[in-house]
């Protein structure tokens, strides 16, 4: 046993290993593992299956290679974008969570969106971010 052991840890040795963008890929694998045993046509069964197939593989690909700077810039990538995509929800939750009280409006200048109190008429703002003013129509 200690010598396969040994074999194992330097085939290992040098290798990218385990990140956040592995782990969300392994868990695309068994989500269409879930997708294709649910389906009943045997076209769906086959296309998930490959699918299943090309996404294990490129999640092993990840996992074994040398290449250590381009997996770590894939996986910043992933963090960035995981990142934008759960403020876009987080954002669309306060939306409907204070649809009654408040307006969100862009900043025409440096495009950060602003919560701002709704009282209906025209109103002049000073955006936090970048300070210059722009009107805002509130209905």
């Amino acid at each position: 046993m200690g010598k396969f052991s040994e074999r194992l840890h330097r085939f290992f040795e040098g290798r990218y290993g385990f990140d956040q963008f592995y782990y969300f890929l392994l868990g695309v694998c068994v989500l269409l593992v879930i997708i294709t045993g649910l389906s009943r046509h045997i076209l769906p069964i086959l296309c998930f299956a490959v699918l299943t197939l090309a996404v294990a593989f490129f999640a092993g690909y990840r996992l074994l290679s040398k290449n250590k700077g381009a997996r770590q810039r894939e996986n910043t990538l992933f963090l960035q974008t995981w990142r934008r995509f759960f403020a876009f929800l987080r954002l669309q939750k306060n939306r409907l969570r204070d649809r009654k009280t408040h307006v969100y409006k862009k900043c025409p200048y440096c495009r950060a969106t602003l919560r701002l109190p709704r009282q209906p008429g025209d109103h002049t703002i000073t955006c936090p971010r970048c300070k210059n003013p722009f009107p805002v129509h509130v209905k």
